[in-house]
């Protein structure tokens, strides 16, 4: 996957090449999307949908600009409205007959009743796509400072109080631009000026170290469905 996808996107508007080799390493991302809204599994050359959220991926593409957002948020949302305008039309032809017996029933309460549908089904697929991306790149960004999700974890801590110790120290330093940025650039805590400054125990602070370093990075980064699903107080 590209890092950072949001400049390669921009990029390669004018770059044939680079567009069809962002376009290919996203194809799970299309099928994701796709398969969701529709609630069943598709296949590539074999379903019409996929045709759909390919061309939304492209036109997405070319729409993207920086001030939209993230690119792949702002891509799940094209490729989402693509595909309900499609259930839409192959709907109004395939229920034609149904509600031409049902007098009761008008083309807006089936379109409405698809849209919620499909709206609801994307949602939970998007949510947990992105979620699943953001833990890849903070897990790539913990290995650059030689430190796994696994030993963030284990030096997490387990008594309240030393938790409310860590808590403090975590609030203390998302506070501090220059902090966040020392971390950032060397991937260790200044355990000195913590100590002093919040007169807690250094042992308590070394115990817990990677976990600190790993909720700063997490919290002071670009990670908002990982930090919406994590209750940090």
């Amino acid at each position: 996957m590209i890092n950072n996808l949001d400049e390669a996107i921009y990029n390669c508007k004018n770059d044939k090449d680079e567009r069809n080799s962002i376009i290919h390493d996203y194809m799970p991302f299309i099928r994701s999307v796709a398969k969701k809204t529709f609630s069943r599994y598709l296949e590539y050359g074999q379903d019409d949908e996929l045709s759909v959220a390919m061309i939304a991926f492209n036109e997405a593409i070319d729409s993207y600009e920086p001030d939209k957002g993230h690119f792949l948020p702002f891509c799940a949302w094209v490729i989402k409205r693509r595909l309900i305008d499609y259930i839409r039309k192959d709907s109004k032809s395939n229920m034609n007959m149904s509600l031409e017996a049902d007098n009761n029933t008008d083309d807006e309460t089936v379109i409405t009743n698809i849209d919620h549908f499909a709206i609801m089904e994307y949602k939970d697929a998007i949510v947990t796509e992105f979620r699943r991306y953001e833990i890849m790149e903070f897990t790539a960004m913990l290995n650059k400072y030689g430190i796994t999700l696994e030993e963030m974890y284990k030096s997490s801590p387990k008594h309240s109080v030393t938790r409310e110790v860590v808590d403090s120290t975590i609030s203390y330093i998302l506070s501090d631009e220059d902090i966040i940025a020392d971390i950032k650039k060397k991937g260790i805590l200044p355990l000195k000026l913590l100590t002093n400054e919040l007169n807690v125990p250094r042992k308590t602070l070394e115990r817990s170290r990677k976990y600190i370093v790993g909720a700063v990075l997490m919290r002071a980064g670009d990670f908002n469905y990982l930090n919406s699903f994590i209750r940090w107080d």
